[in-house]
């Protein structure tokens, strides 16, 4: 079935639809503007969607469709998420991870797969974290990298003697490895199987998978991917013709990055316009469009965050507006054209938003007043408007535009390839303060749901 008519039946017929991506997840990373979250803030961790690795912090299952506490850690400044693991950051420096962990991108020294949380090895003093495909990065103080997980096409930027039997048997780390040849770096961003590093000075550096051109023209190995020759670097290279930039993200097979004189540029697959209408390449790959070298997204000005999916990128603007360019099912439009839209379109209705995040095929936002909008594909509960399977799609434009999720007050957030993490900035009604972070027993999480009615076409 083809990806547009499996969309459109989805929502008009309510059958699910699953999109096959060769990483499958788009950026990890939650996008919080500097200038709106000042505050370092803890809560308690929650989440929804899928939890097929115990993602979620529970026993796995399908679906999570209603926002739950993901676990008890105590301390939690900033979360991650990946293709199907998690990662917390714990206000003492330390990591914790859950969920899949056949790559060893848990950390822990193993390749079981946990539903609570690990502590990942032999690391400290971090300030920032980020999940990838099958692996995890971390920012130490001093500008270090460390790197863990998957590394079949270079991702983790050193070397390794270990193999994980993930598919097969294919290179990796079970515990924290530095990436070679880093220093100053301000900020990190994990793809589909491609890492990205900003320096002080502005230069992003970029490491792994390049047969889209996602860690741009320069890469000069070639890596085994799916039984053929795949372009790649494995250590970090140089993005050449990007100009000093400020923030960065990583999608499944692209690349973002907003400059100092806050414009987006953009490089990697454009097979679905996530890249904007600048890029005219054509990858040699499935013969692909896409952009080698980085360009300049027209119709983006004064941009402050970014965040990159698996078919689609979002620009959050000075402001509080947001821009979306990609595939258009997927950009909140309100319409179901199966098409990809490079030009950048404002989302309509959405004002005073502080964070975004992207999924693989779906979108999560707050705004000023911490209520939280989602839109996009649906089909494991990812949107977190508590459907659950045999909740029939209702409404035609059921996730075409942004509608509010059943929960609030958020203070960070990350999009998975199908699930979210967040941290809340209050507990959830009934549940106790604990003072270092929030507490409770997910029968209390459960009772405190209050389901909300679905707003479609109405936005703050």
């Amino acid at each position: 079935m083809s990806r547009p008519l499996a969309y459109l039946r989805r929502c008009y017929l309510g059958a699910l639809w699953l999109l096959l991506l060769a990483f499958g997840f788009g950026s990890a990373q939650a996008t919080v503007s500097d200038e709106r979250a000042t505050v370092a803030v803890v809560g308690p961790v929650i989440g929804w969607g899928a939890n097929t690795r115990g993602q979620l912090g529970t026993n796995p299952s399908a679906r999570i469709a209603r926002p739950m506490l993901v676990n008890e850690l105590g301390g939690v400044i900033a979360v991650a998420a990946g293709a199907d693991h998690s990662l917390a950051l714990l206000r003492d420096g330390t990591v914790r991870a859950w969920g899949a962990n056949d790559a060893g991108q848990l950390g822990d020294g193993t390749t079981l797969s946990r539903a609570l949380p690990v502590i990942v090895e032999e690391l400290s003093d971090v300030i920032a974290i980020a999940a990838g495909g099958r692996f995890s990065l971390a920012l130490r103080r001093d500008g270090a990298v460390f790197a863990w997980g998957r590394n079949n096409v270079g991702q983790l930027g050193v070397a390794t003697s270990d193999f994980c039997p993930i598919d097969s048997v294919l290179p990796c780390s079970s515990h924290p490895l530095p990436v070679a040849g880093l220093s100053a770096i301000t900020a990190i961003a994990a793809g589909g199987a491609h890492s990205l590093g900003l320096r002080q000075d502005g230069v992003v550096l970029a490491w792994g998978d390049n047969q889209y051109g996602q860690i741009g023209r320069t890469a000069v190995d070639t890596c085994m991917l799916g039984g053929t020759l795949s372009a790649c670097a494995r250590a970090p290279i140089p993005i050449v013709g990007l100009d000093p930039a400020i923030t960065i993200a990583a999608g499944s097979t692209h690349s973002v990055a907003i400059t100092a004189d806050r414009r987006v540029q953009a490089w990697g697959d454009n097979s679905t316009g996530q890249v904007g209408e600048a890029a005219t390449d054509v990858c040699t790959t499935q013969r692909r469009s896409c952009a080698i070298a980085p360009v300049t997204v027209p119709g983006v000005a004064d941009a402050i965050a970014i965040a990159a999916g698996g078919t689609h990128s979002l620009a959050l603007l000075q402001d509080g507006r947001v821009q979306a360019f990609g595939y258009e099912p997927e950009l909140g439009l309100g319409t179901a054209n199966p098409r990809p839209h490079p030009s950048a379109v404002v989302v309509p209705g959405l004002r005073r938003i502080v964070a975004i995040a992207v999924g693989r095929a779906f979108s999560v936002v707050t705004d000023a007043d911490g209520r939280v909008w989602a839109w996009g594909l649906d089909d494991v509960g990812q949107l977190g408007y508590g459907l659950e399977p045999n909740d029939p799609c209702l409404l035609p434009r059921c996730t075409l535009v942004p509608a509010p999720a059943l929960t609030h007050d958020l203070v960070a957030i990350a999009a998975g390839q199908d699930f979210v993490l967040a941290i809340q900035r209050t507990t959830l009604p009934g549940l106790p303060n604990t003072g270092d972070g929030w507490s409770a027993t997910r029968d209390q999480v459960r009772a405190s749901e209050h389901p909300a009615p679905m707003l479609v076409g109405w936005q703050p």
